[in-house]
């Protein structure tokens, strides 16, 4: 597989040891303080995929493998989408106030050194990684708009946040296409913000 070995190999741990996986407030009728209860102590995003995997006799994973464990294809009918034009535009101020009055959060899943080079200004950083350790960091009322370098990230979170009960999308396109649509960058430190 593409990308960081250890991400792939601590969400196949956590298949692994993990018996159950949460409930949500929507799809189990319990609520939200039970739905947190149930996420302590899971490290990992893609724990809650072990029973998604059960039909397959407990390997594999919902994509279309193909030689080598190449992705051949992904269908994302279950994760909601939007495209970057639909994303408001208070996220472009460095107040986040404005956007979150609107009942709306950019939470950016990238990493910190992916961060400091570049983000939206009025986005929200919780690397993909410890989304489930930082969910009390999020209005569980608020519109997610979920977004990484391209989408590969932001996928799988929003499969993750919608799983356990929020209101989330995945922005197509991700900060490639903010910064190539004009939208305003900024970073840390003396550099010019720039998406690579």
């Amino acid at each position: 597989m593409s990308g960081k070995p250890h991400l792939w190999i601590s969400l196949w741990n956590l298949w692994i040891t993990t018996p159950t996986y949460p409930q949500t407030p929507r799809n189990r009728g319990i609520g939200r303080e039970r739905a947190r209860h149930n996420l302590r102590g899971v490290r990992c995003f893609g724990a809650y995929q072990g029973p998604v995997f059960a039909p397959m006799g407990g390997h594999g994973n919902p994509r279309s493998y193909g030689t080598h464990g190449r992705i051949e294809h992904v269908t994302s009918s279950e994760v909601p989408t939007v495209p970057l034009n639909e994303v408001p535009g208070e996220f472009d101020d460095s107040v986040r106030a404005a956007a979150e009055k609107a009942g709306a959060i950019l939470l950016d899943v990238r990493e910190p050194d992916e961060w400091a080079l570049g983000h939206a200004p009025g986005a929200v950083h919780i690397p993909v990684d410890d989304i489930p350790a930082r969910l009390d960091e999020l209005d569980y009322d608020a519109q997610l708009y979920v977004i990484c370098r391209q989408g590969g990230r932001s996928f799988e979170a929003v499969k993750y946040l919608t799983h356990v009960g929020f209101d989330a999308v995945c922005v197509v396109g991700g900060m490639v296409e903010w910064q190539r649509t004009g939208r305003p960058l900024v970073g840390e430190g003396e550099h010019e913000p720039k998406i690579y």
